[in-house]
């Protein structure tokens, strides 16, 4: 028979009288009930101070984020990936990489040598009649001292929009005090160099969201001293409307999360999957390669590349860095991700539609209580080990298919891992451990 003092064991029966039994069991909901509202408040607080500590820290921080939080961005993944593997159908990505390609040997560093190399990049790309152009680099108005390059890249950027859509990166150099939109922070733009005026050419800012899950759809920007603040779309969005000019007419979700000026979570390619060239790809396959680029170019097999791959595709072109422009994300070798990878991923995740509006905190909260109370119902009812195990797994897998029918199908993203974790650990560690006193317990009574 089973105990009624434990209602997670089978042991002696509980010889109490029934109204003591009656009045033993809302003290021990309430218990639970304290419990979980006692987690609920603490993954609060320790979630949102990781989350502003890493709004202005770096390195160590991140890293304990990840370790904090990694049910949720695994719960997150599965979710939001299920059930495909996920590919890239729009973009290609052409890396500017010192490191890697003897064509960019340099460039680290030297904002006037990069320059001139993408002034010599952009024909190439052109030439093999992309969709669009999107630049994942801020041009600053510093002059170079000599030789300046600047001309010749305005000249590149006026040539290729006159013939395709270019998307050009604004970068926020600094935050302000509230005046935006409903009390939103206002921030500023770094001062750029003046870029042509062409009906093809559109800016979008490329800052990212602090959660790298979530898409940054815009901000609320001050482009010049003094000026009116204004909404400013972000890169990938730009981007995603130089492409689709009726993005938001087909899509009212996608219209009603810009209006509301909230960012949506997506699901993410892993780096290794999005396709990748080299900037010496381009450059060396032309027919006859500029007089610098032609040693370099000598010593590469260029039939080894299809270059031609670019042929109505959305071509990303930024600076691959071991330490610039890098990120802490659930994704890449060791969570660590170039910025335009990042981007590349935005960008599909809008086309693709695979985004998803995030719902209040109290309906997260909601979903992992009824999946608290579901584990608990387990542990009183279920019976024996084996079966009490069983129910909680079958809980577990009930619930994740729920919520991934819910992002799947309502485009929602509701997660309750960051609540219901915690406690289902508590549960589980209770319940092991009052197994193990009553196996030893009985063991020293019989003996």
């Amino acid at each position: 028979m089973r105990s009624q003092q434990s209602p997670y064991f089978v042991g002696p029966p509980d010889r109490r009288p029934p109204w003591k039994k009656a009045a033993g069991r809302p003290a021990r909901w309430l218990r639970q009930i304290v419990l979980f509202v006692a987690a609920c408040i603490a993954t609060y607080w320790l979630e949102h101070t990781v989350i502003h500590y890493l709004a202005h820290s770096e390195g160590a921080a991140t890293t304990l984020s990840q370790s904090l939080f990694g049910g949720r961005e695994l719960y997150r993944s599965a979710v939001a990936a299920w059930p495909r593997r996920l590919v890239p159908r729009y973009t290609a990505l052409v890396y500017i990489d010192p490191q890697a390609d003897p064509t960019a040997d340099g460039l680290a560093g030297n904002i006037c040598e990069q320059r001139d190399y993408l002034a010599q990049l952009l024909p190439a790309i052109v030439e093999r009649q992309p969709a669009l152009i999107v630049i994942d680099r801020s041009f600053s108005r510093a002059p170079c001292r000599s030789n300046d390059p600047t001309p010749r890249l305005q000249a590149a950027i006026a040539q290729a929009s006159a013939r395709l859509p270019v998307v050009v990166g604004l970068f926020i150099d600094k935050e302000e005090a509230a005046g935006g939109e409903a009390g939103a922070p206002v921030r500023s733009v770094l001062k750029t160099m003046v870029l042509p005026v062409a009906p093809l050419l559109r800016e979008g800012i490329m800052n990212l969201d602090t959660d790298t899950t979530r898409i940054a759809l815009g901000w609320t920007v001050r482009r010049e001293e003094g000026a009116t603040p204004a909404w400013v779309d972000g890169l990938a969005l730009a981007a995603a409307g130089a492409y689709d000019p009726l993005l938001l007419q087909k899509y009212p979700r996608l219209r009603a999360l810009v209006a509301a000026r909230s960012n949506p979570y997506m699901s993410l390619i892993e780096p290794r999957d999005l396709v990748v060239f080299q900037g010496g790809d381009l450059l060396c396959a032309l027919a006859a390669p500029t007089a610098r680029m032609q040693p370099p170019c000598a010593e590469r097999r260029v039939a080894d590349v299809d270059v031609d791959y670019l042929r109505g595709r959305i071509v990303i072109v930024g600076e691959r860095s071991p330490t610039l422009d890098r990120h802490r994300s659930v994704i890449g070798d060791g969570g660590d991700v170039q910025g335009m990878d990042l981007q590349a991923n935005a960008l599909e995740a809008l086309l693709d539609q695979r985004y998803f509006a995030p719902v209040p905190n109290w309906i997260n909260y909601l979903v992992g209580f009824l999946f608290f109370v579901a584990i608990e119902a387990a542990l009183v009812s279920a019976g024996g080990v084996v079966r009490t195990l069983l129910w909680i797994a079958a809980a577990a897998a009930v619930t994740f298919l729920l919520m991934s029918l819910t992002v799947r199908y309502l485009g929602f993203y509701v997660n309750p891992v960051t609540v219901s974790l915690p406690v289902l650990i508590v549960k589980l560690l209770g319940w092991i451990s009052e197994l193990t006193y009553r196996f030893v317990g009985g063991r020293h009574h019989e003996a």
